[in-house]
């Protein structure tokens, strides 16, 4: 019925039926739900089911250089995949951990670098992505921060946007997406990154940071000045 392919999985998809079923009014023991699940997997119970699953792989490391983020990132696991990304490429992935709520939450893998080199230039953020059982997006992201790290002088995520230009949902092989933001005066840091809201597993290869001159900006949304100005109205 459905792709289920590892035993983490499975158990967050037992829960979910679990839920549900509650939500209508029919209470069931968790083991219940999981024999539930593998005979709409088409199996007489979960052991076996679990005959035919595999643990969920283990994660390297995070990369070097690269650092956690996000509102719960204890919700996530992030990690290198080695040899996962487009034509065997080194990749990083972030994953919901099973059982854990998605809630709208995010983990992102990210880093910061001094915004010298950049001031008043124009610059792209580009990299591949993929995603598998995403509810939510999985996308890219670039901000520029001034002294004050709780205001953003400029940002995109491309979470405003649909189809070829906008984040990563469901399941999706891996294509290419571009941030191009100006980085005003008064930037002292660019932060930077790939994140996944929400449930499923998103992948990051081939990220590049540089200067694109020619090309057009894709934030949308003007960032809010950090205070109120010209209050007189004056010219």
């Amino acid at each position: 019925m459905t792709q289920i392919t590892t035993i983490e999985r499975a158990k967050a998809q037992a829960r979910i039926l679990r839920t549900a079923l509650s939500d209508i009014g029919h209470d069931v023991a968790h083991g219940q739900a999981l024999d539930l699940l593998a005979r709409l997997e088409g199996v007489r119970d979960w052991n076996a089911l679990v005959a035919r699953l595999t643990p969920m792989p283990t994660l390297g490391p995070i990369p070097k250089g690269w650092r956690r983020g996000g509102d719960k990132a204890e919700r996530f696991d992030m990690g290198l995949d080695e040899g996962a990304g487009p034509e065997g490429a080194p990749c990083a992935t972030i994953r919901l951990r099973p059982g854990a709520d998605p809630d709208n939450a995010f983990g992102t893998l990210m880093q910061s670098v001094d915004a010298a080199p950049f001031l008043g230039t124009r610059v792209a953020l580009t990299a591949h992505l993929r995603a598998e059982d995403v509810a939510g997006a999985v996308t890219i992201w670039l901000r520029a921060d001034g002294t004050d790290r709780s205001y953003n002088l400029a940002f995109d995520n491309l979470e405003d946007r649909q189809g070829e230009t906008g984040p990563l949902a469901g399941t999706m092989g891996w294509e290419r997406r571009r941030i191009v933001l100006d980085i005003p005066e008064g930037t002292v840091t660019l932060a930077f990154g790939f994140y996944l809201r929400g449930s499923g597993q998103g992948w990051c290869a081939d990220m590049e940071l540089a200067p694109a001159p020619g090309a057009e900006v894709t934030a949308s949304q003007p960032i809010p000045a950090p205070e109120p100005v010209n209050m007189g109205l004056s010219g």
